[in-house]
């Protein structure tokens, strides 16, 4: 597949970033230089659905706890080594862990294929489209390579924060 990850198509809805998997095998090199199997604690926010796929990817790990977090519940460091928050919940977050944590790594948690390339448009434009070359141009450039849309794909992002602990422990963070 070449686009496997990548929403160009346009029936791809939302999609899982490929920074989801790059996170999880930090979570498991965090593991492995801790000799202590899979039980690096992991906290992740449950704001915006941010739960999925976390959930899966991180399936029978005994350590791993889902809170809602906001201003209000972050006032202290959860009992994780390794904290994933949605982007809203970032001001309280660096504040909560400042002392404790690396400074959040921003990720891309999903993204999707850029609603502006077909949303709100007239028959008035879809008409003017035929004499513009511009628009015949753009419109072969993606049907036939898939380019033109990657630099406008819309995302959800989170950050990914690691315990100092875990850095002087040599895990990667």
């Amino acid at each position: 597949y070449k686009n496997a990850d990548t929403p160009v198509e346009l029936l791809v809805y939302t999609q899982t970033t490929p920074d989801i998997v790059d996170i999880v095998k930090r979570i498991q090199e965090a593991d492995q230089s801790g000799g202590k199997g899979n039980s690096v604690p992991v906290s992740v926010d449950q704001t915006s659905g941010f739960t999925w796929p976390w959930a899966w990817y991180l399936r029978g790990r005994p350590r791993v706890d889902y809170p809602l977090f906001d201003n209000v519940s972050l006032q202290t460091p959860p009992d994780s080594s390794i904290v994933l928050v949605h982007l809203n919940n970032k001001a309280a977050t660096d504040k909560a862990l400042k002392d404790t944590f690396t400074n959040g790594e921003r990720f891309k948690h999903r993204w999707w294929f850029p609603e502006s390339a077909y949303r709100d448009i007239t028959v008035r434009d879809f008409l003017a489209s035929f004499l513009d070359r511009g628009a015949w141009r753009r419109s072969m450039d993606y049907f036939l390579r898939r380019e033109g849309v990657l630099d406008r794909l819309g995302s959800e992002d989170g950050f990914a924060y690691f315990a100092d602990e875990l850095e002087s422990s040599g895990a990667e963070p």
